[in-house]
């Protein structure tokens, strides 16, 4: 990227020794001309190259993106780390591609004023005759040097001041005073030719400048609202597939849970209750029907929420992992099974932080050192111990799970969880929607279509494998020929000398390679890959190939011609063309960037002619601004302001018809549009016409 960089720079380079030169002589000047000229056909073609690079550069931050947020669990912190740093590596790749663009662009549009500037001098010169012309060339290269060395100066100090916006104003200023003043000496002489063309040349080129400046924002915009269509549309793609997955995973559970319950609508019930719970605790939804599974073995649906809430207490006072989680519900589940405590299922809590031996002492009124000997003798029962420890965690923990939700970590996880729900509900209309086309699909090709379509896809199969083998076919026969000596069938009779002939250096080359050659040696390696191209070039010259591509050649006839009769190809036209407007495409924005224009100017955007007088021959439904010149035609009419507020407000009287002619097709919204705007025009035509 850095050579296409010093490539622009050596041009400028160039373009100041053609100026230094121009006062040589006319045949020097042009033959300066006509370098410029080839220095910037060189400089058009690098901002080509560049602009095509950056437009791939582009894509892969797309496609480097989407590989990132496609990233499932199943990956790796590893795996995750290396998609985002190949994201981010395209990214720097991109935005180095850009400045290398900007480079190239701004040394264009250098080098195009500069060009246009000496052709015009050159021209003009021609035309003038008389004593001390050469003398007024080099005062004007002299002008135009000293422009272009104080607006390299300007750019460097401005734009380090004031940014690139003001260094293009003071660059443009200078370097247009310098041209302004070489042009004026030309035609008005030294003094005061060279003051106004330099005042005139200055003003113009602090115009250049902001039009570049508003070119720059123009493109920041563009990228921007560009940006932002991706990402809203990204936003939906990635809801809809993160949706999809959750929906189809909560109408799995579902179905145990009804199962369970003995009907879909006591899950439903039950599981929106869960919903509601991972909003509010440190629980997620999966989390809250996993632990209910083993809950639900030996407690009643009601009692399951409020020892969850329990046990979510404890996990804030002890910071408890799922897999603790998962240790005390198995333990609470399998005592109140059992019929009984043991110390095996105590000692699930006391290593975790609750004492579980404290609890059942508090719970029976005895000291803790005696639990364990009556558990041995099994004097304390399951749900009685289960119940104690619940109590206790109460005692001990109880509100900490609430006072834990207004932390950060907390109130981020709860957040995920009702945006999971949010998206949840886009899933499940996705897949409920989706599921009668997915069974079409099956029972589709699920039957005669599913063979008719198999058996095209294994005659696909069958010719990529025929024409690999008989690439690899010419391929053997050539290195055989050319390393072995073997004769070779495939091959035409020009093409079996060009073998022999490989095969008699090669069989030299080797002999010296023996004697220890090693230039031979490199022969050898040369003449191998010589054989290999000659067989891909025989290969893609045979019959079977050659058929390949002309199938190939007609399948894109038939694709083009398919679809010329077809617009689908013109809506991704369209949406490819609203991203090329720009800051100026909105009526408000234009209306404002006009408004600080000269009326001279205001009408050219206007439609006026370079003279600043318009010609409406259809009628003008708004004067746009005061002292606006225009050309009317016999028979039309001209309304007051006044006048036309009653017209828009409705005040004339009577009816007026008005009739649209021609056939209309109506596609889409663009065509109403249209039609609306013919409407719209022909009423405008009756109105201004003086329609009653």
């Amino acid at each position: 990227m850095a050579i296409d960089a010093s490539v622009a720079m050596s041009v400028k380079d160039n373009l100041s020794q053609a100026v230094i030169g121009m006062k040589n002589s006319m045949t020097a000047f042009r033959g300066d001309v006509t370098k410029l000229e080839q220095e910037l056909k060189k400089l058009n073609d690098i901002q080509a190259g560049t602009k095509t690079r950056l437009s791939a550069a582009t894509e892969e931050v797309k496609a480097a993106k989407k590989a990132y947020q496609e990233l499932g669990d199943s990956v790796d912190e590893a795996q995750r780390a290396a998609a985002k740093a190949n994201w981010e590596q395209a990214e720097s790749n991109l935005r180095s591609l850009r400045q290398e663009y900007n480079l190239v662009e701004r040394q264009v549009r250098a080098t195009t004023r500069e060009f246009e500037n000496m052709s015009g001098v050159a021209s003009r010169s021609q035309n003038r005759a008389g004593p001390g012309i050469m003398a007024q060339l080099g005062q004007a290269g002299a002008w135009q040097m000293l422009g272009q060395t104080a607006s390299q100066w300007a750019n460097a100090l401005a734009g380090s001041a004031l940014g690139s916006a003001g260094g293009n104003l003071f660059s443009g200023a200078l370097s247009g005073a310098g041209s302004g003043a070489a042009i004026g000496t030309m035609l008005g002489g030294p003094g005061i030719g060279t003051a106004v063309g330099a005042a005139l040349g200055g003003a113009v080129g602090m115009l250049g400048g902001a039009a570049q400046n508003f070119e720059s924002k123009d493109a920041a915009f563009k990228d921007y609202y560009g940006g932002l269509y991706e990402a809203v549309a990204q936003g939906t793609a990635d809801m809809l597939s993160s949706g999809s997955a959750i929906a189809g995973s909560r109408e799995q559970t579902q179905m145990a849970f009804a199962q369970r319950f003995g009907s879909d609508e006591a899950a439903a019930a039950y599981l929106a209750r869960v919903q509601s719970m991972a909003t509010k605790t440190n629980y997620s939804y999966d989390e809250i029907t996993g632990y209910s599974k083993l809950l639900l073995n030996s407690y009643d649906p009601e009692s399951v929420f409020g020892i969850l809430g329990t046990l979510s207490d404890a996990s804030a006072g002890l910071n408890l992992n799922t897999s603790d989680i998962q240790m005390f519900i198995s333990g609470l589940s399998r005592m109140r099974t059992l019929g009984k405590a043991t110390n095996e299922y105590l000692d699930y809590f006391s290593v975790r932080g609750v004492d579980a031996y404290a609890a059942l002492g508090q719970s029976l009124g005895v000291d803790k050192s005696q639990i364990s000997a009556m558990v041995t003798k099994g004097q304390i029962g399951g749900a009685e111990a289960a119940q104690a420890i619940l109590d206790y965690i109460d005692q001990e923990f109880g509100g900490l799970s609430e006072k834990l939700a207004g932390t950060y970590d907390a109130m981020v996880n709860n957040l995920q969880d009702t945006m999971a729900n949010l998206e949840a509900m886009g899933g499940t209309g996705y897949n409920s929607t989706r599921i009668s086309g997915i069974q079409a699909q099956q029972d589709a090709y699920g039957g005669i279509l599913g063979d008719a379509v198999g058996e095209i896809n294994r005659i696909a199969g069958e010719n990529k494998a025929y024409l690999e083998n008989l690439s690899e076919r010419y391929t053997r026969e050539a290195l055989s020929a050319v390393l072995l000596g073997q004769e070779a069938t495939m091959f035409s009779n020009e093409d079996k000398l060009k073998l022999d002939e490989m095969r008699e250096a090669f069989v030299l080359n080797s002999a010296a390679y023996e004697q220890g050659n090693q230039e031979a040696g490199m022969k050898m390696e040369a003449l191998k890959e010589q054989a290999e191209a000659l067989a891909t070039a025989a290969y893609q010259s045979s019959e079977q190939y050659l058929s390949l591509n002309n199938v190939e050649i007609d399948q894109i006839s038939a694709i083009r011609d398919n679809t010329a009769a077809l617009e689908s190809w013109r809506s991704n036209y369209e949406k490819n063309l609203e991203f090329t407007k720009g800051y100026a495409a909105s009526s408000s924005n234009r209306e404002q960037l006009l408004s600080g224009m000269p009326a001279q100017w205001q009408g050219a955007m206007h439609g006026q002619s370079p003279y600043g007088i318009s010609s409406n021959a259809y009628g003008l439904s708004r004067v746009p601004y005061d002292n606006y010149a225009a050309i009317l035609h016999q028979g039309e009419r001209v309304l007051t302001a006044r006048q036309a507020r009653e017209m828009d407000s409705g005040r004339a009287s009577g009816p007026i018809s008005v009739t649209v002619t021609g056939q209309w097709s109506v596609r889409g919204e663009s065509d109403l549009d249209a039609i609306g705007l013919a409407i719209a025009n022909a009423l405008e035509r009756k109105l201004a016409a003086g329609a009653r």
